[in-house]
C-alpha cells in the first residue's frame, strides 16, 4: 500500500486499469474491500481506519494528535507537530484517500465523501500546525488535489440526486481546481507531476482511454451504511490488512 498522497494519486489514476476492485467476505464473515493487482491482494476495512489499527488506542492517529493538541492548550503549553506526527498523518491520509477512491469506483459516493472529508481535515491540520515551509508546501499540494477529488464526488452525488445544476457547478469547480494545480506546478519540487495532473483531468471529465480494459465489475449486495461495524485492534504492522483467504 502506498504511504503518501502523491503515490496514491499516481498509482490509482495512472494505473487504475491494472486493478480489480470488489467487495468480499472473509472467514470471519465480515465484508471488506478488496484490491487485486497482479498477484498481490489488499483488504481494507469498511469503517474507521482502513487498515484496522487503533493507534495509541484511538480510532485514528489524527484523533490521537488532536487529543495531544487539546491537552497542550489546556495546560497552556506549546504544541509541536513533530516529524513523526507528520509522517503518520500522511500515511493515514493516504489510507483514507485510497479507500475513498475505491468507494467512488464502487459507486458508494456517500462513503467516499466521508473519507475525503477526513483527508481534508487531516491535511488541513498539518498545514496549519506545521512550522516547516517544505511540509506546508507539499501538504498544501496534497490538499488541493484532495479538494479536486471531493468536488468531483460532490458533482457525482448531485447527479445521483437529479440536481444537474449543482452537479455542473461542482464539475466546474473541480475543473478550476485542476487548472490551479497546473498553474502552481513547481518543476523543481513537484509533489504531483504533469502525468498525474492529466490523469486527474481524465477523472474529472470521465475520459476512459479505449486501450485500457475496464475494471472487474464489483459486488454491491452488502449494506455499506451501517457504522456499527467497529474495527478491532490487531497486532499487525501499519499498512494494510491481509487475510489468508476470502470467499
Amino acid at each position: 500500500m502506498d504511504t503518501n498522497i502523491c503515490a496514491v494519486i499516481h498509482t490509482w489514476f495512472n494505473n487504475k486499469h491494472l486493478f480489480n476492485v470488489s467487495m468480499v467476505v472473509g472467514k470471519d464473515l465480515r465484508p471488506r474491500l478488496q484490491i487485486t493487482r497482479d498477484h498481490s491482494m489488499t483488504h481494507l476495512e469498511l469503517y474507521d481506519r482502513p487498515d484496522g489499527h487503533r493507534p495509541n488506542q484511538c480510532l485514528t492517529y489524527y484523533k490521537y494528535v488532536q487529543t495531544l493538541y487539546r491537552q497542550k492548550r489546556k495546560e497552556r503549553q506549546v504544541f509541536t507537530l513533530t516529524d513523526r506526527h507528520t509522517l503518520q498523518l500522511e500515511i493515514e491520509s493516504s489510507l483514507f484517500l485510497m479507500r475513498a477512491l475505491v468507494y467512488l469506483h464502487l459507486g458508494q459516493t456517500r462513503l467516499a465523501e466521508k473519507d475525503l472529508l477526513f483527508v481534508l481535515s487531516c491535511l488541513g491540520f498539518v498545514i496549519k500546525k506545521s512550522k516547516r515551509p517544505g511540509v506546508k508546501k507539499s501538504f498544501k499540494r496534497y490538499y488541493d488535489a484532495a479538494v479536486l477529488i471531493y468536488q468531483k464526488a460532490q458533482s457525482t452525488l448531485a447527479l445521483e440526486q437529479g440536481e444537474s445544476e449543482r452537479a455542473n457547478l461542482f464539475h466546474q469547480m473541480a475543473a478550476n481546481s485542476l487548472q490551479h494545480l497546473f498553474e502552481t506546478a513547481d518543476q523543481h519540487a513537484p509533489c504531483l507531476g504533469a502525468e498525474d495532473l492529466h490523469a486527474l483531468g481524465d477523472f474529472i471529465h470521465e475520459n476512459v482511454p479505449t486501450h485500457r480494459p475496464a475494471a472487474v465489475a464489483c459486488e454491491k449486495e452488502f449494506a455499506l451504511d451501517d457504522p456499527t461495524q467497529n474495527v478491532k485492534t490487531t497486532g499487525r504492522p501499519a499498512g494494510v490488512v491481509f487475510r489468508e483467504q476470502v470467499a
